[in-house]
């Protein structure tokens, strides 16, 4: 397991993603469940549509992936998974997304992809990194930790 991390966007190291997923699987899975508390549906829409615009000028294929559709099924996301070799996760509310990949079974999922050193990249950006931590300690200065979906 490779991961391209970033604090913002895809960041600076476009050419070293590219790397990473040079003759492989360029299906990248885009979960942007950190902003599932978001209000402003159209914002939200514009925001994701701009980072996927930007994974797409690079050359990758690039689906809209919810996590809640797989809430109470890890066999079926990590079967689904098996179709991608990028999964990029967005920024937003780490809390949010701690549940979201907790309730989806996300977050056991990915510690056997890097257990096992499956050929898949994770990457994305602000929360989609912090949640990589082994604890969210501090985080809760700068998201609330209260914010529900």
């Amino acid at each position: 397991m490779k991961y391209y991390l970033s604090s913002y966007k895809i960041g600076n190291e476009e050419k070293k993603l590219l790397q990473m997923t040079e003759g492989g699987n360029k299906r990248v899975a885009y979960i942007n469940n950190a902003l599932d508390f978001a209000t402003d549906l159209a914002r939200k829409k514009r925001s994701d549509e701009e980072d996927m615009a930007a994974l797409r000028k690079l050359g990758f294929f690039v689906d809209l992936f919810d996590l809640k559709e797989y809430f109470n099924n890890p066999a079926g996301l990590e079967k689904k998974f098996d179709q991608y070799g990028v999964i990029w996760v967005r920024g937003g509310n780490v809390f949010v997304l701690a549940q979201a990949m907790r309730l989806s079974g996300f977050d056991e999922v990915i510690k056997n992809y890097h257990r096992n050193k499956k050929n898949i990249v994770y990457g994305g950006y602000s929360a989609g990194i912090c949640i990589l931590g082994s604890t969210l300690k501090g985080i809760h200065l700068v998201d609330d930790p209260g914010q529900r979906p």
